[in-house]
């Protein structure tokens, strides 16, 4: 395994012991997302749904996690941002902010 990977498996663990693992969201159906899920999938933990902004992505499944438009789900759900550019991802942070999602509930998988 890679020093990035081991990297990105080691913000995982940090994630983990504050996500609601009941309750989550993966923000970002690109590889970065994917990848994510691949992890949880390992760890027995599946998101909700996959949200992201591709428009054409919506309504359609991602490695069997249906893809929707980035709304305020639940005040009980938390998001995780698998986006690997840096400031597209802090516009989405920025627009689940804006949404109402409390950043409290937002992490960032890097």
């Amino acid at each position: 395994m890679s020093v990035r990977w081991e990297l990105l498996d080691r913000a995982l663990d940090c994630i983990l012991e504050k996500l609601n693992i009941d309750s989550f969201i993966i923000v970002g159906a690109g590889y970065r997302g994917m990848r994510l899920n691949d992890k949880l999938s390992e760890r027995g933990l599946c998101p909700q749904y996959f949200f992201d902004n591709n428009e054409e992505l919506w309504g359609r499944e991602v490695a069997g996690i249906l893809v929707r438009k980035p709304v305020n789900w639940s005040t009980h759900t938390d998001y995780v941002i698998a986006i690997d550019n840096v400031e597209a991802r802090e516009k989405v942070k920025a627009q689940l902010i804006q949404l109402g999602i409390l950043e409290s509930n937002i992490y960032i998988y890097y």
